[in-house]
Order: structure tokens, then sequence, then C-alpha cells
């Protein structure tokens, strides 16, 4: 199986990259810097070098790919585009820097699994969370009601629909 896996040299994306090596899968990674790279193409697996907010490259690695495990998101303000930095620190007031920092890191997110969705389209394409066990309802996240925050959380609310522990099945 061919995976895109953004993260794949950070702390769980590397273990991932490894496991999924060792199981014999074609892996291709999201780095953002030719170090990251070479470091990942050690190991075994392609390099794709972008970020988190390049959707084209997004778009891109997933769309070559069985399916995508999503483990990137900027911590620090370095990681971000100099164009969120800029909105971030130019955007109002002093005191609501980490606010406008954590939304725009979270609206990043937000976006490319949004697109990972749109390059996917399928079922038999999986696309993988953290929260492996909680079955996602299709489009919370895209709800246009709620605040950037608050849509990464409506993400992971559980369906009520489905079996959430216990279930033999894969969710």
């Amino acid at each position: 199986m061919r995976v895109f896996v953004t993260g794949a040299t950070g702390f769980i994306g590397s273990a991932i990259v490894r496991d999924l090596l060792e199981a014999g899968h074609q892996v291709t990674g999201l780095v953002r810097s030719a170090e990251a790279a070479t470091k990942l193409e050690v190991t075994g697996a392609k390099a794709q070098l972008g970020m988190i907010e390049d959707l084209e490259n997004l778009r891109r690695g997933a769309a070559a790919a069985d399916g995508v495990i999503h483990t990137a998101f900027f911590h620090a303000f370095s990681q971000a585009s100099l164009g969120t930095r800029l909105r971030v620190m130019l955007g109002g007031s002093p005191a609501h820097i980490v606010k406008r920092f954590m939304t725009a890191a979270v609206e990043a997110d937000r976006l490319a699994i949004g697109t990972f969705g749109d390059a996917l389209k399928g079922e038999t394409n999986p696309l993988s969370s953290p929260f492996r066990r909680w079955p996602w309802r299709r489009g919370a996240w895209r709800s246009k009601q709620t605040s950037p925050i608050r849509m990464r959380w409506a993400a992971l609310e559980p369906d009520p629909k489905k079996q959430l522990w216990g279930s033999s099945r894969a969710a």
C-alpha cells in the first residue's frame, strides 16, 4: 500500500513511518526541510518537501497514495508560513497573539484534513485520525457556524449511530 504521512520525521510520525516500512508499505513523508528529507530517505521512505499550509502539495501527496496518515501540526511559530506569521503578529492587539497563532494552526490543520478528504474520495482510501476508535461524522469539521477551534473538535465528536467501544471492526 502507498501511504502519505504528514509529520513523517516528528515524534509520532517517525514511529509510524518505521512501522509502515517494516510492514512492507511504500511510504512518502511530508517534510519541511532538506535536512529532514535526508533523514527520512535514509529509512527507505520517499520525502516530499512542503508545508502543511501548501494545500496543492498536500493534494498531490494524497492523490498519489492509497491512504493518508496525518500527524503534522505546527506547534512553533517558526513552523508557520511567513504570511501566517505576519497575520498573527500584525493582526491586532499583542495580548491576543497566542490566540491568533492557535487559530491559524487549527485552521491550517482543518484545511489540510479537508484537502486529504477531497483527494482520497471514496470509502476504500483511508484517512487515519489519531482518534482511531472515534467514527467521524462526514462534514462535521466543515461547519461554518462555529469558530476554527470548535471546528477541530467537531471533527472528533463521535457519531452516536456507530458503536464506539468494544467494536471488533476498525473505525
